[in-house]
């Protein structure tokens, strides 16, 4: 199962006010190149092990820098050290039912789903944040656990909640789980019905 999704993270209509026609003409012509600018098409599919590589380094990258926000230093550390070692993560990512986005031949984003709907991860390359890539994730992998399951479920970190709470997840509990011996907050979260 293979799908395309076009992305926008930007409101598609737009009320310019201001003072000429010209000039309402122009805001209108920029609002529009910024909007084809942030505007990805996304490709979803099958994870293949040819793709190992690119996400553990979006996994690496977006613990790092796009979480960075949420958690201190030890915690990005404990969370995605630097010796990760690549042939037990390609396994891991084979084993799972991992799915890709890519963005014109790119892969730039992952996640997960299992039969009873339990989303393991979710990242996106932080060069793509904000353009819609972890919402078609999302959408996807919410239509494959329909297939299966009354509710889906994920272990949201700080930084994800927002993306899974759009979406209609809700907060179960907080959690602090420790990794490496460093706590880190996460939210189990739900969905149902799908």
């Amino acid at each position: 199962m293979e799908r395309l999704f076009v992305c926008n993270s930007v409101v598609t209509s737009v009320l310019v006010r201001v003072g000429s026609r010209d000039d309402r003409n122009r805001c209108i012509d920029l609002i529009r190149g910024w909007q084809a600018h942030r505007l990805a098409i996304v490709r979803i599919r099958r994870f293949v092990d040819d793709d190992a590589p690119a996400t553990l380094e979006i996994f690496s990258r977006a613990v790092h820098e796009t979480a960075s926000r949420d958690y201190d230093p030890d915690q990005l550390e404990a969370w995605a050290p630097d010796d990760l070692d690549p042939i037990e993560w390609a396994q891991r990512r084979a084993a799972a039912s991992t799915w890709i986005a890519e963005v014109d031949g790119e892969v730039v984003g992952f996640t997960d789903v299992d039969a009873e709907g339990y989303i393991d991860m979710l990242f996106v390359h932080p060069e793509h944040s904000g353009r819609g890539i972890g919402t078609a994730l999302v959408e996807h992998v919410l239509g494959i656990a329909a297939t299966t399951s009354d509710v889906a479920t994920v272990n949201a970190s700080v930084t994800a909640r927002p993306l899974f709470e759009r979406h209609g997840f809700v907060v179960v509990r907080e959690q602090h789980v420790a990794r490496r011996g460093v706590l880190l907050t996460n939210f189990q979260m739900r969905r149902e019905p799908l």
